[in-house]
């Protein structure tokens, strides 16, 4: 697959074949555009995500001022959320987050600091904030 810079991927994500030794792909099933989080078995688990997973706490100097309001407004700085522009565009469906949570992780890595320790609880109550009773409802 050729990038909008003309960079090539040395392989794509997909479920299947293993992109390194103790990693797995997690796909979304329900998404209108294709999403992957990578689930590394070292360290109690970590998950690897990009728009789907975010941990911004607050905005930083990076920010411009038009940024930084607008990405409050919108409800980006939230720790263990899930993107809100990436939810409003792909409008995922709990059965996804439904099968995330059965993974083993105790670590995330994505947009913002890395969320360490504590991350499968985080995440699970962000889950049940977003979805309620269609997350226990497959």
């Amino acid at each position: 697959m050729v990038h909008e810079h003309g960079l090539v991927a040395d392989r794509e994500l997909r479920p299947g074949p293993k992109p390194f030794a103790g990693c797995s792909v997690f796909a979304f099933r329900t998404t209108k555009m294709p999403e992957c989080i990578l689930h590394v078995d070292r360290a109690g688990g970590i998950l690897v995500a990009c728009d789907a997973l975010q941990n911004l706490q607050a905005p930083d100097d990076y920010f411009s001022d038009q940024s930084r309001q607008m990405m409050q407004e919108m409800g980006f700085f939230q720790p263990a959320n899930l993107g809100p522009v990436w939810v409003q565009v792909n409008e995922p469906k709990a059965r996804d987050f439904v099968r995330l949570q059965e993974l083993s992780f105790r670590h995330a890595l994505c947009g913002g600091p890395p969320l360490r320790d504590t991350a499968k609880e985080a995440y699970a109550a962000r889950f049940q904030r977003v979805f309620g009773a269609r997350l226990t409802a497959r």
